[in-house]
């Protein structure tokens, strides 16, 4: 279930490159499209290649998280709340 989750972040790394090295660049070139492709596909192959014990682990997971965001935001037509930091905690000596 970890590396389910590690390989969508990765290529989520890798797609962000791409739009950030390639897309909005001006200069388009094969060396500014290619790392973040291959990495991309890298991931993806690996990703595919999890055993399906992981992948239904990792999709039961993923849909878990998507409902309890849906349920807490009223199917997100409110703002998602994170957990504020508390003060900190007096030492005593």
């Amino acid at each position: 279930m970890l590396n389910f989750g590690a390989f969508i972040g990765f290529m989520g790394v890798n797609l962000a490159a791409f739009v950030r090295y390639f897309v909005r660049s001006p200069s388009k070139t094969f060396w500014n499209a290619a790392p973040p492709l291959i990495g991309f596909v890298v991931c993806l192959y690996i990703w595919l290649s999890l055993r399906t014990p992981a992948k239904l682990a990792g999709a039961a997971w993923l849909v878990t998280g998507f409902a309890y965001g849906a349920w807490k935001t009223r199917w997100f037509t409110r703002p998602i709340r994170f957990a504020a930091p508390d003060e900190e905690p007096e030492m005593s000596a």
